[in-house]
C-alpha cells in the first residue's frame, strides 16, 4: 500500500572463535517511533520559528509614547539581519501608529559598523519617505564615530542626547486639537 515500514536488527552472531558467522536478530516495527520523532522535529521545528518571530519582536519593539509619536529602544548589538527588522518594524509602527515623529534611542547600542550605521541611516530616510519626522537619541562616542565615519548626510535628522529631550520636542511639535 505504499506505507514505509522501519525495522532495526539487534546483533551479531559469532562461532566459538570469535568469528562472526551470521546476523541473528529480532525485526522489530519502528515505524510508529519514526513517525514521533518526525512529528516531534517538526513541532520543535515550528517552536524554533515562533520563538524567532518573539525574539525579533522583543528586539525591536515599538513604544507609543502619544498620539502621533512613537519610539524603538534599541540594545545590544546590531548586525545586518536585525538591521533589516529593525527597519522593518520602524516603518510598520509609523504606518500602525500614523506616527509623525518616531524616536529612535541607540543608548544601548553599544558599537556599530559603518554598514549598520548606514543600515540606520536608510531606515530614517525609510520613515521620512512615509511623513514621519525620525529622531535618534542616545549616540554613544564610538557609534557617533561610525556615523561620522560613513561621510554620509545626518543632517535632515533631528538628534537629541536623551530621550526625554526628544519626547519633548516631537511632543512640542505635536499640531493641537
Amino acid at each position: 500500500d505504499g506505507m514505509h515500514v522501519y525495522l532495526s536488527v539487534k546483533f551479531p552472531l559469532y562461532d566459538g572463535t570469535g568469528e562472526l558467522y551470521g546476523i541473528g536478530g529480532v525485526a522489530t516495527d519502528i515505524t510508529e517511533r519514526r513517525r514521533a520523532e518526525e512529528e516531534r522535529n517538526a513541532l520543535q521545528e515550528r517552536v524554533i520559528e515562533v520563538q524567532r518571530s518573539v525574539l525579533s519582536e522583543l528586539s525591536t519593539p515599538i513604544v507609543p509614547i502619544a498620539d502621533g509619536v512613537i519610539a524603538l529602544p534599541l540594545i545590544g548589538t546590531i548586525d545586518d539581519e536585525r538591521g533589516r527588522n529593525i527597519m522593518q518594524a520602524l516603518l510598520d509602527g509609523v504606518t500602525e501608529h500614523r506616527a509623525r515623529a518616531a524616536i529612535l534611542d541607540v543608548t544601548g547600542v553599544r558599537s556599530v559598523d559603518g554598514q549598520v550605521a548606514s543600515g540606520l541611516l536608510q531606515s530614517v530616510r525609510a520613515a521620512r519617505l512615509l511623513g514621519t519626522k525620525v529622531i535618534v537619541t542616545g549616540i554613544r562616542p564610538e557609534v557617533a564615530q561610525a556615523m561620522v565615519g560613513l561621510d554620509a548626510d545626518w543632517s535632515g535628522v533631528q538628534i537629541f542626547a536623551t530621550m526625554r529631550d526628544a519626547v519633548a520636542w516631537a511632543l512640542s511639535r505635536e499640531p493641537r486639537r
